[in-house]
C-alpha cells in the first residue's frame, strides 16, 4: 500500500509557511520603523555666538531684572518686563557664574510654538536679546520663556523652567 498524503496535511504545511512568512515580514518592517523613528543621534545644541561675559548692569526697577533660584541645580537671570521690537526681546538672559550647568532659552507663543531661541550659555555669561525666528508684527503678546538646563559634559537635562511674560512689540 502506498502512502497518500492527505490534502489537509499539505494545506497545514502551506498555512504554517504563510504565517511564518507574514510574521517575518512584520518583524522586519517593525525593526525598520523603530530604527528609522527612534534611533536618531542626539545633536548637541550650539553655543550662543552673541554671549557676553560678566554680569548684567541695567535698571532693575524699569526692566524687572532679577536672578532667580529655581532648584538646587541652577539660577537664572532675566528681565520680567523686557523691551521688545519686531526683531527680538531684550531679556538679558543670564547664566550666573555660580551655576554648574549650561542654559538655553526658548520663547514660546500662546500656542506653545517656538518663536525665538538663544544658543547655549556657559556660566558667567549672558545674552541681551533673544531674536525672533521671523519678524513679528507690532502689538501685545503673552510669551512663555522656557529655560533648559544641561549638564556640561553629557548634555543630560538638569531641569526645565517655564516663565510667563508680557511684551509690547513696537
Amino acid at each position: 500500500m502506498t502512502d497518500i498524503k492527505s490534502v489537509t496535511v499539505s494545506k497545514r504545511k502551506f498555512m504554517v509557511f504563510i504565517i511564518f512568512f507574514i510574521t517575518l515580514v512584520i518583524a522586519i518592517f517593525g525593526t525598520w520603523f523603530y530604527v528609522k523613528k527612534y534611533s536618531k543621534k542626539y545633536i548637541k545644541p550650539s553655543f550662543e555666538s552673541m554671549s557676553i561675559s560678566g554680569t548684567v548692569d541695567i535698571d532693575n526697577n524699569k526692566y524687572g531684572y532679577s536672578v532667580m533660584q529655581f532648584s538646587e541645580e541652577y539660577k537664572v537671570g532675566l528681565c520680567g518686563a523686557p523691551e521688545a521690537n519686531n526683531i527680538g526681546v531684550d531679556l538679558y538672559f543670564t547664566n550666573p557664574e555660580e551655576n554648574n550647568v549650561l542654559l538655553k532659552c526658548l520663547l514660546l507663543d500662546e500656542s506653545g510654538n517656538t518663536i525665538g531661541e538663544s544658543g547655549v550659555l556657559n556660566p558667567g555669561t549672558y545674552v541681551k536679546t533673544i531674536n525672533f525666528n521671523k519678524i513679528i508684527e507690532p502689538g501685545n503678546y503673552d510669551l512663555t520663556v522656557k529655560v533648559l538646563g544641561f549638564e556640561p559634559e553629557t548634555y543630560y537635562s538638569k531641569g526645565i523652567v517655564h516663565l510667563k511674560t508680557h511684551v509690547q512689540v513696537n
